[in-house]
C-alpha cells in the first residue's frame, strides 16, 4: 500500500533476511525492556489498522529500533477474529473499510505532528 510505500521508501524486503529498522507488519511482536519501560505496548490511536506504522513512527521520533527476524516464526490463523465476529462478508467488508479509513486518518495526524504518540 502507498503509505507503506511511503515509510518503507518502496524498499522490497527479502523474507528470508534480517532488518533493522523498518515497518514490521504481522501479529506477533516482541517487545524489548527499554520499549516497555517508556510505552505501555502499541499506541491506541488506531484500531485494527495502522498500529504498525505509528510503531514505526514512534521508534524514529525516540531513537528506539526495531528488527525483522525471520528465524522467528509464528503460525497466525489470519481473519479468523474478524469472520468470528461478523456474520457476514459485508459486515466484515464494512468493519474493515470503516478501521482502514480511520487508522489512515490517524497515521497521516501522526505524520503531520496534529497527533502524538
Amino acid at each position: 500500500n502507498k503509505l507503506y510505500d511511503l515509510l518503507t521508501r518502496g524498499k522490497k524486503l527479502n523474507v528470508e533476511k534480517k532488518y533493522n529498522d523498518i515497518v514490521l507488519h504481522g501479529a506477533f511482536l516482541i517487545f524489548s525492556g527499554n520499549y516497555i519501560n517508556r510505552f505501555d505496548g502499541l499506541s491506541p490511536v488506531t484500531f485494527f489498522y495502522g498500529e504498525e506504522e505509528i510503531l514505526a513512527l514512534r521508534l524514529k521520533k525516540y531513537n528506539l529500533h526495531s528488527v525483522y527476524n525471520p528465524n522467528i516464526e509464528i503460525l497466525h490463523k489470519r481473519k479468523s477474529a474478524t469472520k468470528a465476529s461478523k456474520k457476514s462478508e459485508k459486515q466484515r467488508e464494512l468493519f474493515r473499510t470503516t478501521c482502514l479509513l480511520d487508522s489512515v486518518e490517524k497515521v497521516l495526524g501522526v505524520i503531520d505532528g496534529n497527533i502524538q504518540v
